[in-house]
């Protein structure tokens, strides 16, 4: 049911009262229920005003977010084009360490024997055995940089596994929070709806206690200011949406809201 299909049939159960005798006291009785109307209604706004508030904070922390998503996303394609050379150098140097290794194990050590002994001077064989030493440090540095670029691809590679994991956390809590809120937001929107529509109701009731109040005032003849006042003059809540603005001919220049004053 829509809210003034909901109106209309309650103000019609109301109007079906008008027929009952009135009771003393009506009137003071209908302002006090409005009175607590508007309070409960006041009370959800300001509910909604603070869940509103958190709202903002979400979606600043989430733009946060977002600047910080494009950045790990950035660091993410940097390490993923390092991981890539990475895994080529170390391909291309186990490809080398394996070539040496198939090398030494087919000659069995003979080549170094021949190249050793192959020297007719020892101006020669100086030279031979510097080259030698030349070739196995080489061997252990090629072995030494694999190591080393092993361990750089899997430090590379669990710091691309936190970053990401971490991204996906804090997404998540932001998104768990964000659809909190927003289910207080409506829960309370419909609380809302529920007192404008017993607010729309208390108002008729109101204008039947007062029209009621007049007829007995009428037929007692008493006339007293007090009580007069008291019936033609419309509660505050009835003019609600529809005061006038304070000042007809000047614009406001000063939007709503708290105004914060530098010292």
């Amino acid at each position: 049911m829509s809210f003034w299909a909901a109106v209309i049939a309650l103000f019609g159960m109301s109007l079906a009262k008008a027929s009952e005798p009135a009771t003393p006291g009506h009137l003071e009785k209908a302002k006090e229920n409005l009175d607590q109307t508007e309070t409960e209604r006041r009370n959800v706004l300001a509910d909604l005003y603070h869940i509103k508030r958190k709202m903002k904070a979400i979606e600043k922390e989430r733009g946060i977010l977002d600047q910080k998503k494009s950045n790990i996303e950035s660091s993410i394609r940097n390490l993923t084009g390092i991981v890539g050379g990475v895994e080529n150098r170390i391909a291309s140097q186990k490809e080398n360490i394996l070539k040496r290794l198939r090398e030494i194990y087919k000659f069995g050590g003979r080549g170094v024997m021949r190249l050793s002994f192959s020297s007719l001077n020892s101006i020669r064989l100086d030279r031979n055995l510097r080259i030698l030493k030349n070739l196995t440090q080489k061997d252990r540095q090629a072995i030494e940089q694999y190591a080393e670029n092993l361990d750089v691809l899997k430090d590379r590679k669990s710091e691309l596994v936190r970053k990401s994991k971490s991204f996906e956390e804090v997404k998540d809590e932001l998104n768990l929070k964000s659809a909190e809120l927003e289910k207080e937001i409506q829960k309370r929107n419909k609380i809302i709806g529920q007192l404008d529509t017993k607010r729309v109701l208390q108002i008729a009731e109101l204008k039947r206690a007062r029209l009621e109040k007049r007829k007995d005032l009428a037929s007692n003849e008493k006339k007293n200011l007090s009580a007069l006042n008291e019936i033609l003059l419309p509660a505050i809540f009835e003019k609600k949406g529809q005061l006038p603005w304070p000042v007809e001919s000047a614009n406001v220049l000063v939007p709503y809201g708290r105004i914060k004053v530098e010292p």
